[in-house]
C-alpha cells in the first residue's frame, strides 16, 4: 500500500469515527432540543387556557354583579315574594344564561328558591366562596367541584339599587365547565385531537400530544384536569430530519475535505473557513444568508446547496410559527371586539400607526412594537360591557374602572413567554410624560420608548375616530392636539416624527381622511 492509500485509509478511519461521534452527540443535543421546545410550548399552551378560563369567571362575576343592585330584587327578597323571584330573576338568568345552579337566600341564610339543573344535592356551608360573601358582604367567584362535575361559582349579597342599605339575602349562580365549553373556547387556537374533563393526572404518561391543564380552585388546588390530545405533532420528525440533514452535511463535507487534501489543501481551507464563517452566521439566526454554490469544486456547491436549503426550511418553519402567533393574537383581539364595539378596527389602526413610526425612527423591535399596538386593549376584556358601550359620558367610579385595563392587560400576558417585552408596553400604553397617567403615573425616560409610541398613535385614532359622544376631529386638528401637548402628554421626539410621515406620505394621509 503506497503512501497516498495509506494516508487516505487513516483519514477515511478518522472520519468514520467522528462521523459516528458526531451522529450520536448531535441526536442527543436535538432530542434534548426538541423536549425544551415541547415544555416551553406545553407550558405556553396551559396558560392560555388558564387565561380563557379566568376570563369566563370574570364574565360570571360581572354578570351577577350587574344584577345585585337592583331595588326592585332588594325589595321581592325582603318580602320573600317567591313568584316574582322565579318569575323575573330566575327566569332571567336561566333564559340569558342558562346556568346550572341558582340559589336565593335571605339575609339569615335561608333559601327562599333555587334551581338545579342536575338536581345537585349540595351543601352550601362548605363553598368556600359562599364563605367569604356571608363574612365579608362582598362578591367571591371561585372553581368547585360537585358530584365529579366542575363549575364557576359566584355569590354576591343583594344590595338596594344605590348600594347604601345593609344587604337583605344572597346570590349563588354556577355554570358548568364542561368539554363542550372547554372546546368553544379554544376551538379557534389549537388543533387538537380530543378533550375531556378529568379527576387526576396521569403522571406517568409519556406522550408527547398530551396535556393536561390544571383546574385550580383560589386556594390555588388543583380539583381536576383537561386532558386535551393534540394532533399529530410534526416538530419530533422535524428535529430527526434536521439531524439527518446534519450528517449527510457532515458526510459530504467529509469527502470535501478527502478531495480538499488530496489536491490543494491551502486554497480549499481558505474556502472552507468562508463557509464555515457563514454556516455560524447562519445559526445565529441571520436566515438571509446565501452560500455561493458557483465555485468550480462541485462538492462545495453541494454542501452549500444543502445548508441553503436547511436555512431556508429553518425560515419557512419560524415564518409559520410567527403566523400561529399572529392568528392567536387575532383570536384575541376578535373576542374583545366582539364585546367592546369601539375597539373594532381601532387596534389595526394603532398597530399600522405605532409601526409606520417605529420605521421612520430606525428602531429595531419593530414587530414586537407593532404586535403590541395589535393588542394593546386586550385588558378590555376585564371591564364590563355596561362600561365599555355605555353612549354618554362615564362616571368617575366607571372611568376608574376603566383605567384598570392596561393593567389586566398586563396580567393577561403575564405568563405567556414570548410576550415578555410586549406586556410591559401594553401595561404603560397610558402613562404620560408629566406623570398624570396611569397605572403607576411614571414619567419621561422612566416610561418605555415604545409604549410612548402606542400612546400617540392611540391618541391621534381616538382624536380622528367617531365616538357615540362626539364626532371625530379632521386629521389637522388632532395634529394640533398632538402639538399642544408635547412634553406633557406626548414624547415631542415621537409627535414630530409622527407629524412628519403625515406631512411626508400623502397616500398615508390620505387613507387616515377616509
Amino acid at each position: 500500500m503506497n503512501v497516498k492509500k495509506h494516508y487516505l485509509l487513516i483519514m477515511i478511519i478518522i472520519l468514520i469515527f467522528f462521523f459516528s461521534i458526531f451522529s450520536i452527540s448531535t441526536r442527543l443535543f436535538l432530542h434534548k432540543s426538541f423536549l425544551s421546545i415541547e415544555k416551553k410550548h406545553k407550558e405556553s399552551q396551559i396558560s392560555i387556557i388558564q387565561s380563557l378560563i379566568e376570563t369566563e369567571k370574570h364574565s360570571l362575576s360581572n354578570i351577577l354583579l350587574e344584577n345585585c343592585y337592583w331595588d326592585e330584587i332588594y325589595n321581592a327578597v325582603k318580602a320573600k315574594d317567591i313568584n316574582w323571584i322565579n318569575n323575573n330573576l330566575l327566569y332571567y338568568f336561566l333564559k340569558q344564561y342558562n346556568y346550572d345552579l341558582i340559589y336565593i337566600l335571605d339575609e339569615n341564610k335561608n333559601t327562599i328558591t333555587n334551581y338545579s339543573k342536575h338536581n345537585l344535592d349540595i351543601d352550601l356551608s362548605k363553598i368556600d366562596a359562599l364563605k367569604l360573601t356571608f363574612k365579608n358582604s362582598k362578591q367571591y367567584t371561585d372553581l368547585v367541584k360537585f358530584n365529579s362535575k366542575f363549575y364557576i361559582i359566584s355569590s354576591s349579597p343583594i344590595f338596594d339599587g344605590l348600594g347604601s342599605k345593609k344587604p337583605n339575602g344572597y346570590i349563588i349562580i354556577a355554570d358548568e365547565i364542561d368539554a363542550e365549553k372547554i372546546e368553544n373556547l379554544i376551538k379557534n387556537i389549537y388543533n387538537y385531537k380530543s378533550l375531556a374533563l378529568v379527576q387526576t393526572e396521569n403522571v406517568n404518561s409519556d406522550i408527547h400530544n398530551l396535556i393536561y391543564v390544571p383546574l385550580k380552585n383560589n386556594n390555588n388546588e388543583s380539583i381536576g384536569f383537561i386532558k386535551i390530545t393534540l394532533k399529530a405533532n410534526n416538530v419530533k420528525n422535524y428535529f430527526y430530519k434536521i439531524h439527518i440533514i446534519f450528517l449527510i452535511v457532515y458526510f459530504i463535507m467529509s469527502l470535501v475535505f478527502l478531495y480538499i487534501t488530496n489536491q490543494i489543501s491551502s486554497t480549499i481551507n481558505f474556502k472552507i473557513k468562508s463557509i464555515v464563517n457563514q454556516i455560524n452566521l447562519i445559526s445565529r439566526g441571520n436566515y438571509s444568508i446565501k452560500l455561493n454554490s458557483d465555485t468550480k469544486i462541485e462538492e462545495l456547491n453541494i454542501l452549500s446547496n444543502s445548508v441553503n436549503n436547511l436555512s431556508q426550511t429553518i425560515k419557512e418553519k419560524i415564518d409559520e410559527n410567527n403566523k400561529n402567533y399572529i392568528e392567536i393574537i387575532e383570536a384575541i383581539m376578535t373576542s374583545l371586539e366582539l364585546k367592546d364595539s369601539y375597539t373594532v378596527g381601532h387596534s389595526k389602526r394603532v398597530a399600522k400607526y405605532s409601526k409606520k413610526i417605529a420605521q421612520k425612527l430606525n428602531l429595531k423591535n419593530i414587530r414586537e412594537i407593532e404586535v403590541a399596538a395589535l393588542i394593546h386593549d386586550v385588558g378590555k376584556i376585564g371591564i364590563p360591557e355596561s362600561i365599555l358601550n355605555k353612549p354618554g359620558k362615564l362616571t368617575e367610579e366607571e372611568f376608574n374602572v376603566i383605567k384598570t385595563h392596561p393593567e389586566k392587560g398586563y396580567k393577561i400576558l403575564e405568563k405567556i413567554s414570548y410576550m415578555n417585552n410586549i406586556k410591559h408596553m401594553v401595561r404603560f400604553h397610558h402613562e404620560r410624560i408629566d406623570g398624570k397617567g396611569y397605572p403607576l403615573g411614571l414619567k419621561g425616560n422612566d416610561i418605555p420608548f415604545e409604549s410612548k409610541i402606542i400612546a400617540v398613535a392611540d391618541a391621534f385614532d381616538a382624536m380622528t375616530s367617531d365616538r357615540c359622544y362626539r364626532s371625530k376631529f379632521n386629521i389637522d386638528q388632532a395634529i394640533d392636539i398632538l402639538i399642544k401637548n408635547k412634553n406633557s402628554q406626548f414624547d415631542p421626539i415621537i409627535v414630530d416624527c409622527f407629524v412628519e410621515i403625515l406631512n411626508e406620505d400623502r397616500e398615508f394621509k390620505k387613507s387616515i381622511a377616509l
